[in-house]
């Protein structure tokens, strides 16, 4: 759920710098679906939640285009992360 906050929130710094990126806004919005379906898995195994006023503060980049390439190596290693949890050993 860390990783999901910590992606939102570069997202709505990225927004709030450059304008309204569609790319960006539906990206976040689909980290708060998994903010939200996380919530109950953490609950159901008693796993302290995060919140995302405990997280650093975003690093604007300094361009659009570095925005862009921030984003895509974002999704690249959360998708890493979770491909690691899918072959563990979890409930």
């Amino acid at each position: 759920q860390q990783d999901e906050y910590l992606a939102k929130a570069e997202y709505a710094a990225i927004l709030k710098t450059y304008g309204t990126q569609r790319v960006f806004s539906n990206i976040s919005r689909a980290e708060d679906t998994h903010i939200r379906l996380l919530t109950p898995i953490l609950e159901k195994y008693n796993v302290t939640a995060v919140t995302s006023d405990t997280l650093p503060s975003p690093v604007i980049p300094e361009s659009l285009k570095s925005a862009y390439a921030i984003g895509v190596q974002t999704e690249i290693e959360n998708i890493d992360m979770y491909e690691r949890f899918l072959k563990a050993d979890l409930p």
